[in-house]
């Protein structure tokens, strides 16, 4: 691959992991997050229980975003 192509991939790539992990940073978007992940677990079928979400389980979704954002 030529190093202009792998730049031009590394950047895509980079600006999707950003759309995907910067929600997951943002405290007030959380709750609108985990609900959009429980209808898509139902919607795939999950058949096991979709646990409810509390402060720390919030706390740490949000650690988890800032961490992958950085």
């Amino acid at each position: 691959m030529k190093e202009k192509n792998a730049l031009a991939v590394y950047r895509v790539i980079g600006i999707w992991d950003l759309v995907l992990t910067l929600p997951f940073a943002l405290p007030p978007v959380i709750p609108f997050e985990i609900a959009f992940l429980r209808t898509l677990h139902g919607a795939l079928g999950g058949k096991a229980a979709f646990p409810e979400f509390g402060p720390l389980h919030a706390f740490f979704v949000c650690l988890f975003g800032i961490m992958c954002v950085l």
